[in-house]
Formats: structure tokens, sequence, C-alpha cells
């Protein structure tokens, strides 16, 4: 009975039935298509690029160093590769007695096309947990660890890597002083990574002194062994949340973006950014944007800063030098400002209110010694310059009416009865400072300090003091008026007897000795002869 007629009666199923010759060739075609089963896995087998022995030299090339693996295993579905967990780097040239990093996970693919075709090539090499250990720069155990020109040893993987991923990983570079820098690297993508043929890269990792967040990309290579420093580099990077209180007396937020290009040796890099809050340690929080220009030497971490400026409300300080040193790196400036404003470039340096305004100008050769335990912003600034503020204005107003009163006076004027309606430019005390200066240990010293007000001019020298905001200057007042007639009352009656003995070969005015001293509380002007220099 005819099953498939019985269900379907209106339907005649056909009846199918092998010749003789057509069941021998599906039975040889069957017999040929299991032997070539047979020989790709035997081809394979034979070419099998995951053993243990192929694979080692492997990771020891794209690695640079020595390895160690805890445990291998091999996958052939969906993508054929393995999982190597437990390894153990140590240094390549070095003695090899100790570990220099480790890796908690190493995952690695390929494609069967790639295998087939006997292509040395890698779609994925993924590690987890990198742990990577390096010594002090410039120590002894750097030297025997990373030996003059063991560089030229790695010249990347003769496998094409497509694409190299490590994330969740750390790198930490030790320090003379016991401590460490640790590096957070959130994952860190290479693609195309290949021995003789340029790469790309992108990184995402926090960066620990001044500690921020880092974005880069770009491209690297070839590298050149023989010459690493002519290694061509170049790419983009964002700098963000940088605090500066990391190094030393500094305060304040900076976040940046630039680019860079050029070799290893010599990268030029542009960079625009903005600082929020910014002061010197207890100094008032002022904002500030600016941009640079520098070359960076890859190799030993050297900067030549071509152009740099920095902006803050009106101010625009202007500044070229370098930062080089091993182990320490000293930073030597010539900073410029050609038109600025006295209270934006003094605000960072002082807590209280700032007791001058007005235009200035000035110049100074900065040195900045190399960050040490010990030693805080104001330690390590030394400064050799000169200013000029040619219309400055005193922002006390108790100070402002002294200065006011006594210019008139010294001009052989009337004092009005209320210091509030002096006319033009006494009632804004505006007068000119000017001299040379240098700074120590956070104290600001001038040996000729040039101060006028209309009717009098002082020739003073001293200190003031960025910590304390103390001031002591002393010298010589010189005004156009005797001095029974910048006093008052019964004061002047008795000094009109003394005139002479102040004018120094003058018919008129005077030569009085002087001191500015106190803080920005209370500054004092007083004519004492018992003042030290």
């Amino acid at each position: 009975m005819d099953i498939a007629a019985h269900l379907h009666p209106r339907i005649a199923w056909p009846h199918f039935r092998l010749s003789r010759f057509a069941r021998r060739c599906v039975n040889a075609g069957g017999l040929v298509l299991l032997a070539g089963v047979m020989i790709g896995i035997w081809f394979v087998g034979q070419n099998w690029p995951f053993r243990y022995r192929k694979i080692h030299p492997l990771l020891e090339d794209v690695f640079g160093s020595q390895i160690h693996i805890a445990h291998y295993r091999r996958n052939y579905f969906p993508h054929p590769g393995f999982i190597a967990t437990g390894l153990t780097l140590r240094p390549r040239t070095g003695p090899g007695e100790h570990s220099i990093g480790t890796i908690g996970t190493l995952y690695v693919q390929a494609n069967w096309i790639d295998i087939f075709c006997l292509r040395d090539r890698l779609r994925l090499v993924e590690a987890t947990g990198m742990h990577i250990i390096l010594p002090p720069p410039g120590s002894r155990q750097a030297q025997q660890d990373y030996p003059s020109g063991s560089g030229s040893s790695f010249t990347g993987p003769t496998a094409v890597i497509e694409q190299l991923f490590i994330h969740a990983s750390t790198l930490e570079i030790q320090r003379k002083n016991g401590k460490r820098l640790t590096f957070p690297v959130h994952w860190l993508r290479v693609w195309d990574l290949h021995r003789g043929a340029p790469m790309t890269f992108a990184v995402n990792m926090d960066n620990p002194l001044p500690y921020g967040h880092l974005l880069a990309s770009g491209s690297f290579g070839p590298l050149n062994p023989r010459a690493i420093q002519e290694t061509p580099v170049s790419g983009w990077f964002k700098f963000e949340d940088v605090k500066l209180s990391d190094v030393g007396e500094l305060k304040g937020i900076l976040d940046s973006t630039g680019s860079f290009h050029g070799q290893l040796g010599a990268i030029d890099a542009t960079a625009q950014a903005k600082v929020r809050g910014f002061a010197v340690k207890n100094g008032n929080e002022i904002p500030v944007s600016g941009s640079i220009q520098c070359t960076v030497n890859g190799m030993n971490g050297d900067v030549v800063y071509h152009a740099m400026e920095a902006r803050t409300g009106s101010s625009l300080v202007q500044a070229t030098g370098s930062t080089a040193g091993t182990p320490g790196k000293a930073t030597r400036l010539d900073l410029v400002v050609r038109q600025g404003r006295a209270e934006e470039i003094l605000r960072p340096f002082i807590r209280k209110p700032v007791p001058i305004a007005g235009a200035a100008a000035l110049h100074a050769h900065v040195d900045l010694d190399p960050t040490q335990p010990d030693h805080g912003f104001l330690d390590r600034l030394h400064v050799t310059g000169a200013f000029d503020i040619p219309a400055e204005e005193v922002t006390k107003p108790d100070l402002r009416k002294s200065l006011s009163a006594f210019s008139l006076r010294a001009q052989d004027k009337k004092v009005p009865d209320s210091v509030k309606d002096l006319p033009g430019p006494a009632a804004g005390a505006i007068s000119s400072l000017q001299g040379p200066v240098t700074i120590e240990k956070g104290i600001a010293r001038t040996p000729d300090l040039r101060f006028e007000v209309p009717g009098a001019q002082a020739r003073l020298s001293g200190t003031f003091n960025f910590r304390t905001t103390a001031v002591h200057l002393t010298g010589k007042l010189t005004t156009h008026a005797d001095l029974s007639d910048i006093t008052s009352g019964f004061k002047s009656v008795l000094l009109e007897a003394i005139d002479p003995l102040f004018r120094h070969h003058r018919k008129h005015g005077a030569v009085i000795p002087v001191a500015l001293t106190g803080t920005t509380d209370h500054y004092k002007v007083t004519q004492n002869f018992g003042h030290k220099k």
C-alpha cells in the first residue's frame, strides 16, 4: 500500500531509484569528501599555529619580554585560538630573576580562512588584568633590565595582529624614594601591529601626577630599531580634570586638548588649555586660559617651549623656555607681559585683597627647580626681572586718601576737608612704580624700587613676602614742598625750623628717610630714622 498516496490521494509521489553507476559515484564522492576532511585535519594539525611552542616566542615578540605561562588551553570554535592565564613577564635582556609584570588572562583569536591559507595573521589579542612594573628611571635596576641599546631588540611581531586590546590594567613606575606612580589603563587598542609597519592606537587612562584623565589616539611607526628616536608618531589628545595641587603649592583644575606629530625623539605638539580656580598656595583663585607650542623628546621627556601664552582678564603672559634634566626636571622660562594689569598678575599669589591696581609691564627669567618632597612651589621658584607700572592705583580706600592728601601737600597745595572731594589724579592716588626684582623662597627683593606720586618721588629697597604679604622697604622720599609744608598743625611750626636740614642743596623741597612696613591689612609709611635695611 502506498502510504503517500493514501495520505494525499491526489498526489502521485514519484519513486527514485539510483542506478548502480550513480550509487558508485555517490559512494566515491563520499570517500573523496572523507579523505578531504582527513587531509584537512592532517593539514591543520601539521600547520596549527596555536601550539605552545609556536605561541610562546610570538608572545615574547609582542610584549618584548620573557614570558612564563601557568595555564594554556586551545580553542577551535567559533574562532581558532587559545586562552592563557597566569602569565609572568621578565626582562628580555636583563638577568631575568624578577618579574616586571603579570597578565591575568590572555585571549587570542584567528580566522579559519587565514589558517587554511597559511597566513601568519591574528584577528585579536586581548589582555585583561595586565600589571607592568618598571624600575626607577636611571637606577641600577633599570640599567640591568633595560641596558643601553636593548630597545633595538624589540622590532614587533612577525605575525600581523589586527587588533591588540588591553583593558583593566595598570602600569607602575617605581621612584627612588620608594613610592610608585600608578597609571590605571582603562583600555588600550592597537590596530595592525606588525613588524616594519605603522600602527594606529587609542588609549583611555588616568595620569597619576598630576592626576587627570587622558584620552589619545593616533599612529605610531614603523618602528626603527636602529634609531628608535626617528620613529614617526602623530595624533591628538585630551587631558581633563587635571589637579594642579598634585604638583606643589598650586591650585586649579586644568582641561586641555591638542595634537602632535613628528618623530619620537622630537614630537611637535600644540595645545589649548583652561584652568578653573588657578592660584598659588592660598592666593585668590582666578580663571586662566592659554596655549602652547612645544617640542617633546619622547625618549626622555624633555620639552622645549617655542611659544606659551596664558591669559587672565586683560593680562597676557607670554613665555619661551624648556623643561629638562635627569632624573628631576627643571624648568627655565623667559616671561614677558607687555600690556597687563598689576592686580590680575598679583591676585593668584596673594590671599588678601591686592594692594595695587593699574596697567603693568614686566619681563623676567624664571627657574623652577625639580620637584622635591620638602619643597613647595615657592621654594622651588627663582625669578630675576623688572617691572613697570606707569599708572598705579592704590586699592585700599584709607591708604588712597592718605596718599592723595600727601601728594597735595608735597606739591604745596591745600588739602580739602574731605579727601573724597579731591579733584583730578590725586583723588585716585595715581602713581608710578617700577624697578628690578628677584624672587627666592617666596620672598621678592628689590634694590631700587622707584615710586612716584604727583609732588614726590621715592627710591626704596627691601622685601615683600608672598606667603605673609609682609613688606619691608626703606629709602628716601624727595618732595617738591618743604618738610613743614607736608605736615599740618603744631608739627608744621616745629619742622619749619629744620627744613634746611632736609633740602640737600635745594631751594625748596625735602629729602626724607622713609620706611614702608606692615601687611596688606595695614601698610604704614613712616618718617622713621630707625628702620634698618
